[in-house]
């Protein structure tokens, strides 16, 4: 008997201690981690980074190239004039020249400048693009957030609902007790609370899920064991099974406040997904405009110092001076850079529609979100009314009942009215919490 005492005792204090370990989890946390972490935002900066060294690359073909050339040869002949017995060899069957080379392209049209415009569009449509990413992952999180808030809010008023529901099954049995009440009502009470038992545990093992979410896109769980949590503001002893995380998070008020400055915002046609665009249909263009620069005649200009052997007919060593001057003219190829170049503007075209479609796209959602703040404003007026109503009405039900002038039928549908109150209100702020996420996310 001592020993089961002090068993209960013990798993009693350690309930309490662990309860008492409140995990806090605020939605600035939680949007740093995801940013810090996001895979998607690291794809983008290294595609990034890759396209800058492209772009870097071809920027150097702008300015004149210098190079170290060697070059020797051997021949088996080697032209000579006879003089009586004697022959004089004109050269050597051994020759070398090597020195430095300046070279520069002076004419082609604009092509190579063309050419770096376009790696340089390339590169800031990336530069965009990683923008856009931080943007898209800053929603997801805080879609991901906003539904934990919408689940903790459940698992609160579900437990306010099963604490009423076991004090009216309390109230009840004590009344059958003394014959004022039927079994069949204590039975009916005892199924109420034990529904609400079934429907927080429900509610818990979605937190679970959704705890889960948060976790892939942040890559931590913040410590929290997400087996089986609960809300903070619940005792967790009264609860069945143990739990395994209590979670605070930032309340919907809360957030609603801090986002309520979105409200004003408009939709932004600069946005950095668009002007990603902008930049991929430049590049497109500009590539366009160097492959028709081939068609034009295109001059290179080389000079350098050189140690040659031999000096031509002597056999001798010397230092050479020589600059070369050579026009490229293209004659006949089949259509094919003039083919090259209009499918860079058939791609160039086929990004502005793709622009224009995501663009009306993107209006129409920031367009909705905004419009549905307003029918959000009036239900929540409504849904906050009839809360205050269905308290009144648990109150005078309940009070009907015990005196015997209605069933208990309409005791349980005047507490679930109650619960179905608190909890559209619950899913309302959440509901106007991811309308102003996405106003932000779209507008400024």
């Amino acid at each position: 008997m001592k020993k089961s005492f002090l068993l209960l005792l013990c798993l009693f204090c350690s309930s309490r201690l662990f309860a008492s370990n409140i995990i806090n989890l605020p939605l600035e946390t939680v949007e740093k981690q995801a940013v810090e972490y996001s895979p998607k935002i690291k794809q983008a900066q290294s595609a990034a980074e890759a396209q800058q060294s492209v772009y870097e690359s071809f920027d150097s073909y702008l300015y004149p190239s210098v190079t170290f050339d060697a070059k020797g040869g051997w021949v088996s002949k080697v032209p000579e004039m006879k003089l009586g017995y004697n022959a004089l060899k004109f050269g050597d069957n051994w020759s070398y020249s090597l020195g430095p080379t300046l070279s520069y392209t002076v004419f082609d049209n604009g092509k190579r400048n063309d050419k770096v415009k376009s790696e340089t569009s390339s590169y800031l449509a990336k530069k965009h693009e990683i923008e856009a990413v931080k943007k898209q992952v800053l929603l997801e999180t805080r879609k991901a957030y906003f539904k934990i808030q919408r689940d903790l809010e459940r698992i609160y008023f579900l437990f306010e609902y099963m604490k009423l529901t076991q004090k009216q099954f309390k109230d009840i049995n004590s009344s059958f007790k003394v014959g004022s009440k039927s079994r069949l009502d204590v039975i009916m009470a005892e199924k109420q609370f034990l529904k609400s038992k079934i429907e927080i545990s429900s509610a818990r093992a979605a937190l679970s899920q959704d705890l889960s979410d948060l976790f892939k896109i942040t890559g931590t769980d913040f410590s929290i064991n997400a087996d089986y949590p609960s809300d903070y503001r619940i005792s967790s002893e009264e609860l069945d099974g143990a739990v395994s995380s209590v979670i605070a998070v930032d309340s919907p008020d809360a957030s609603l406040s801090k986002f309520s400055l979105f409200e004003s915002f408009n939709f932004d046609s600069m946005q950095e997904k668009l002007l990603s665009y902008d930049e991929a249909v430049k590049a497109y263009e500009y590539m366009s405009d160097s492959l028709r620069s081939e068609l034009y005649p295109k001059i290179n200009l080389s000079a350098g110092t050189y140690f040659e052997y031999p000096d031509g007919p002597i056999v001798e060593s010397i230092s050479q001076t020589r600059a070369n001057a050579a026009v490229s003219v293209p004659l006949f190829e089949k259509s094919r850079t003039k083919k090259q170049a209009e499918s860079q503007k058939s791609l160039s075209k086929s990004v502005m529609f793709q622009k224009q479609d995501v663009l009306e796209n993107l209006k129409s959602i920031f367009d909705f979100s905004k419009r549905r703040l307003y029918s959000l404003k009036i239900e929540n007026g409504l849904v906050e009314k009839m809360i205050e109503d269905a308290k009144t009405a648990v109150k005078l039900t309940y009070d009907a009942y015990k005196a015997g002038t209605v069933t208990f039928l309409e005791v349980q549908n005047a507490n679930i009215d109650l619960l179905s109150a608190q909890t559209e209100l619950a899913n309302l702020k959440i509901e106007k919490l991811n309308c102003l996420a996405v106003m932000d996310n779209l507008g400024k």
